[in-house]
């Protein structure tokens, strides 16, 4: 029998609708051929390109044409060749990290001189009053990819099935081989309509009805639709410190990058991490904002000059204010030219 997942792709995907969307955005399309998408259906362990779920099932068009303008920027910048790795993943989280990269891409185009993509090396350069600057683009996103796959296919469900996982606490799903077995697992007992109707049924009489807790702290649950019969104990949650997680998700930032794509030979360096996709990340740097408390200290280690980031989601355009700077290895670095202070 065919994984959950698959067949809940197959079933959500409407290859039309992603027809007529390479259709209507040429820069898509031309990043994006229908070949290309396809090639990706049998790909475990999410069956289907990450672009082809977004194009077949996503409904907002602003978000299409949005990134139709980055992708059609980005191409007209020198090397845009050397993306093809990451145009052509089956990992549905890639899509962020692809995000991420353009959006930094239009920021340095409008502050400085001579943005490429580079062949090897960090991902991005560009000139700044005449000096060069190395940019390495990372998207923090470890298990929020797999989590987020799992919220969009059951949200097609009902809104009233939710994915949620304890905030600012250790948070871990199946990586690399485990992935399939794990979103089958999960996604199964959704493929049952008389399941779903008796989960219901029960969330009238008392709720969230707890469906699975399938790995780590992660819960799914299902919501009732009277407020009286609301029960908070069913699914007692636990909270860390955020100003603890804010601290080993910076660190692990840098550790991911330390050492990566020959940084430590191009220099100036800055490492620009966007943690969009973390919701308690965003809270937990709002917080600190709010607090005007100053971010966690981060030692950078060898190869890593400067760090930034920031929490900018799909429509919005990457601006100096929005990415802060968390670490520079000196006062004089050419990265705290277009980066702001952590309030």
């Amino acid at each position: 029998m065919e994984p959950a997942q698959k067949r809940f792709v197959d079933s959500l995907i409407s290859w039309d609708l992603v027809r007529r969307r390479l259709d209507r955005y040429p820069a898509i399309r031309s990043a994006f051929p229908l070949d290309l998408l396809a090639q990706r259906r049998e790909s475990e362990p999410y069956f289907c390109h990450y672009m082809a779920w977004r194009l077949g099932t996503w409904t907002n068009e602003s978000v299409m044409s949005r990134l139709d303008d980055l992708l059609e920027a980005a191409s007209r910048l020198p090397n845009w060749s050397s993306e093809r790795g990451l145009l052509e993943s089956a990992e549905f989280g890639d899509f962020w990290s692809l995000l991420w990269q353009l959006q930094v891409a239009e920021y340095l185009a409008g502050v400085g001189e001579d943005v490429q993509w580079n062949m090897s090396g960090p991902d991005l350069s560009v000139r700044l009053d005449g000096r060069p600057l190395f940019v390495e683009c990372y998207s923090y996103h470890k298990s929020f990819g797999l989590e987020l796959f799992i919220e969009e296919v059951l949200t097609h469900i009902g809104t009233d099935i939710h994915v949620e996982h304890d905030f600012f606490m250790p948070f871990s799903l199946p990586a690399n081989n485990q992935r399939s077995e794990f979103l089958n697992r999960t996604l199964s007992p959704f493929l049952d309509l008389a399941s779903i109707q008796e989960f219901r049924a029960m969330a009238r009489t008392r709720y969230p009805v707890a469906v699975s807790t399938p790995a780590s702290t992660l819960v799914i649950y299902v919501d009732g639709p009277d407020p009286d019969r609301y029960d908070p104990t069913v699914l007692p949650q636990k909270t860390g410190r955020p100003e603890e997680y804010l601290g080993v998700i910076l660190r692990e930032a840098v550790r991911a990058k330390s050492g990566s794509n020959r940084m430590a030979d191009h220099r100036p360096n800055l490492l620009a991490v966007n943690y969009a996709l973390s919701a308690e990340a965003q809270v937990a740097i709002d917080r600190q904002g709010t607090l005007k408390q100053p971010l966690p200290l981060v030692e950078l280690g060898s190869s890593i000059d400067a760090f930034a980031l920031s929490t900018i989601g799909i429509n919005e355009a990457l601006t100096r204010a929005q990415l802060l700077l968390v670490a520079s290895r000196s006062d004089q670095h050419l990265a705290r030219e277009i980066t702001s202070h952590a309030w």
